[in-house]
């Protein structure tokens, strides 16, 4: 399927409507739990208690035979899958992706359902040795495939794993108010990896761009640690916010 015929599957939708939608979610889950909702967002909670979404990992490589779906969700059994390389138990570390997987997923349930494709995707037949009963997803999600459905369910993703105001009281109370700029990153940098920040990096810098991307990252670690996400998820976030630039200059001190 193209991505001009699978985004007509959805209607457009702004990144503002689109965040409106994932607070209205986190709305719904917090009254439910006659609590309010705090960082780290419990996506899991969020789609098995209160969405009754299943969760399932597999091993998507041997199911549909490529090697970048992260997650499938199966609207008419109400089932999510999640590669089995993301389960956080199993794989620590990859806890973060495995958050915005399911958020992901999340996003296409409550954004798409009632708009779900009729069909499978043509380009990607199960992979030989699935049983045969089983059926084809309505959402299979590759990280080649950038469509409307799926740029929309990032978006979503971002939102519900890292609201707006959350982030905003967090990273102003590490950082202060504002967004951060060059002599900042360099404070608060250099103090976040200590004395030596090359030794934990194993390398020294190549160049500015690549010192600066060091720094960066130190400033970031706290944040991301709060809302259990990725570096990078939280730097694209902390970029739409305009809380990070998405390039700081070049400095000559």
């Amino acid at each position: 399927m193209s991505n001009a015929k699978a985004d007509m599957n959805v209607p457009y939708l702004s990144k503002g409507m689109i965040g409106l939608r994932a607070g209205l979610l986190l709305q719904a889950y917090s009254e439910e739990k006659q609590k309010p909702v705090t960082p780290p967002i419990p996506v899991d909670s969020i789609m098995e208690n209160f969405l009754k979404l299943q969760l399932s990992f597999m091993d998507m490589r041997e199911v549909f035979g490529v090697d970048d779906v992260a997650g499938a969700l199966w609207m008419d059994t109400a089932e999510v899958g999640v590669d089995h390389t993301l389960d956080p138990e199993a794989h620590p570390r990859m806890e973060g992706r495995y958050n915005f997987t399911v958020a992901h997923e999340i996003g296409h349930w409550w954004l798409h359902r009632r708009y779900k494709l009729r069909k499978p995707d043509p380009m990607l037949p199960f992979a030989q040795g699935v049983q045969a009963d089983q059926t084809a997803p309505t959402y299979i999600c590759r990280s080649s495939i950038q469509n409307r459905a799926e740029i929309q369910a990032n978006l979503f993703a971002s939102s519900l794993l890292m609201p707006k105001a959350m982030v905003v009281a967090i990273w102003r109370d590490c950082y202060g108010d504002g967004p951060m700029n060059i002599e900042a990153l360099r404070q608060y940098g250099h103090a976040a990896l200590g004395d030596d920040p090359w030794m934990q990096n194993g390398r020294f810098p190549r160049d500015e761009d690549e010192y600066n991307a060091f720094l960066i990252k130190a400033v970031i670690r706290p944040v991301a640690a709060r809302f259990r996400v990725s570096l990078q998820a939280m730097q694209i976030r902390l970029g739409e916010l305009d809380l990070l630039p998405k390039a700081f200059p070049l400095a000559i001190d």
